[in-house]
């Protein structure tokens, strides 16, 4: 127990008024005296007090003293200030709490050879700080005790949880009234095969082969990027093409979003993780690489090197990002060989945070998203085949929270069941959470999980929600793909939390039409499909005279009922 504290003014003047009262006798004098030289002695009292309170400490329960560090970037001192309250204070060889930083590669505890940040004396809230530099952007931070001659960690580690203060742009994204985007074809920029869609968000995807590497054109050299004390070369003539389009769509006003895609990478195969560096059929993409040193590094100069190169206006400014592709489809979109769910889900949001922590802390209004399927409860257990959408998000929400939250964004891919339905609004429709998949006709079902309390981002909003693909084959019909298009487009215009409708494609390409899908806006010739001036006019009030073809084609007698079917 603490002793009351007042100030030796306050017992002297206590003193001298009862010493000098009508009352006055030797007891009370000789209390006073007493009381005075309790004063004299109350540092080394409070002292003892405070550290007879510490409480034994248990090596096996060491992560249940304290609550999570919050570390976070000051801008004005540039030292990162991580904050800990105690619940308890446990007892240890000295009287100091420590900090160390991990690396992405390494476990929490992984305390040997290592030296320790900060520390400070231990107390129930305690801040230790330390300067920054560049490697504690994607650093975890843990304090620790010493116990035994050992260190102990008090925490799972931690990230600063403000990396868009160290941005140097803090301008707005482009404000776009539509939600209607297209997947870019890049042949068509400058040209009326895209301003006649009278468009203004953009996707463009970059797979990591192509600007990871040196170049053999001399006119376009190898760009040389010096990342914590190694250089690393990137494309020259891969990045400007990338320089040319992004430039270009930034001076005109697009919003863009690039997606980022990690290929199957000969040259440079320890990007890549571990338990997916085996070549398969069926996968297209690989997850990134959390688990070894130069794979990290290398992931991580490639995410600085973007980023910084993507926000501004020299070679253009990429709005929103996304990271990876469909990752509850690990066989296929972002391969991994494990049916682990929580080993998985571990690793990708390592790199997820990679990614996003580099991007914020260029551009500090970037979105970061990664995108899921529709496949929502429908793998029946048989997480070796894919994860459910719903399962994989919940997990993540709960890995990220336990790291420290922050603003990542979601998207889906909400394609029809299967993906040759264009008729999607036919058959049956299960609005429940429990619904094996989520369609243009169930969106709310992902829009009311991710209105919960615990999905809400750190101000306690409803997170950043986009559809960066869905597409519909004109293969049973160009004017039903044109309706398929226009329906979608009024659920997710009447949906306030889906911010974009991100249209694949813009133009056919060969490998999708071999699979029975034509979903581009344009023949691989670039002869225009009906779905053309519709897309053009839909948020324009001449949509009004495609109408009634919609409803017709669909089976509705107005554009409420329509709607009312997707609630």
């Amino acid at each position: 127990m603490y002793l009351t504290y007042f100030s030796p003014a306050t017992y002297f003047d206590i003193m001298f008024r009862s010493y000098f009262s009508k009352s006055n006798n030797f007891i009370k004098v000789a209390l006073w005296v007493c009381v005075f030289a309790a004063i004299l002695f109350l540092p080394a009292i409070r002292v003892h007090a405070s550290a007879s309170s510490y409480v034994s400490f248990n090596p096996e329960d060491s992560l249940s003293y304290c609550d999570q560090p919050v570390c976070r970037y000051d801008k004005s001192s540039k030292l990162i200030n991580c904050e800990l309250h105690f619940n308890q204070i446990p007892k240890s060889d000295d009287d100091y709490i420590y900090l160390f930083d991990m690396a992405t590669y390494e476990a929490d505890d992984a305390f040997s050879c290592k030296r320790y940040l900060a520390k400070a004396k231990k107390g129930t809230d305690i801040t230790l700080s330390f300067n920054y530099d560049l490697k504690y952007l994607f650093s975890r931070f843990v304090p620790a005790v010493v116990y035994n001659k050992e260190f102990y960690p008090l925490s799972i580690g931690q990230y600063i949880l403000n990396p868009e203060d160290l941005a140097e742009n803090n301008s707005p994204a482009p404000q776009i009234s539509s939600k209607k985007g297209i997947l870019l074809d890049p042949m068509t920029v400058d040209k009326p095969e895209l301003y006649n869609l009278n468009v203004k968000r953009v996707a463009y995807n970059i797979p990591l082969t192509y600007i990871i590497g040196d170049t053999l054109n001399d006119t376009y050299p190898t760009i040389e990027y010096k990342y914590r004390g190694k250089t690393y070369h990137f494309n020259g003539y891969m990045i400007s093409g990338f320089d040319e389009l992004f430039s270009g769509l930034t001076k005109y006003g697009y919003h863009i979003t690039g997606i980022i895609l990690n290929d199957w990478n000969e040259d440079f195969p320890e990007i890549m993780h571990p338990l997916s560096r085996k070549k398969t059929g069926r996968s297209l993409y690989y997850a990134f690489n959390t688990e070894e040193e130069d794979g990290v590094r290398l992931m991580e100069a490639a995410a600085m090197f973007m980023a910084e190169r993507y926000s501004g206006d020299e070679y253009g400014t990429i709005h929103d990002w996304v990271i990876a592709n469909e990752i509850n489809q690990h066989k296929i979109w972002n391969y991994m060989d494990t049916a682990d769910l929580n080993l998985y889900t571990d690793s990708f949001e390592k790199s997820f945070r990679t990614f996003y922590n580099a991007i914020k802390s260029h551009y500090s209004n970037a979105g970061v998203y990664f995108s899921i399927d529709h496949d929502w409860n429908d793998n029946g257990g048989a997480d070796y085949r894919f994860f459910n959408g719903r399962e994989l998000l919940t997990t993540f929400n709960d890995i990220a929270k336990s790291r420290g939250d922050y603003d990542w964004a979601l998207s889906i891919h909400p394609y029809p069941s299967p993906l040759t339905n264009t008729r999607f609004w036919n058959g049956r429709r299960d609005q429940s959470e429990n619904a094996h998949v989520i369609t243009p006709m169930n969106l709310s079902v992902l829009t009311d999980f991710m209105r919960q309390k615990d999905f809400l981002d750190t101000k306690g909003n409803v997170r950043e929600i986009g559809i960066t693909e869905l597409g519909f084959s004109s293969k049973v019909g160009e004017k039903v793909q044109a309706a398929a298009f226009a329906y979608c487009y009024h659920i997710i215009n009447d949906n306030e939390y889906i911010n974009s409708f991100l249209m694949n494609r813009q133009t056919d390409s060969y490998l999708s039409l071999e699979s029975g899908l034509a979903l581009g806006i344009y023949n691989p010739d670039y002869s225009s499909k009906y779905i053309s001036d519709v897309f053009a006019k839909i948020d324009t009030t001449e949509w009004d005279e495609y109408l009634p073809e919609m409803l017709d084609m669909i089976g509705a007698k107005s554009l409420d009922e329509a709607l009312s079917w997707a609630k």
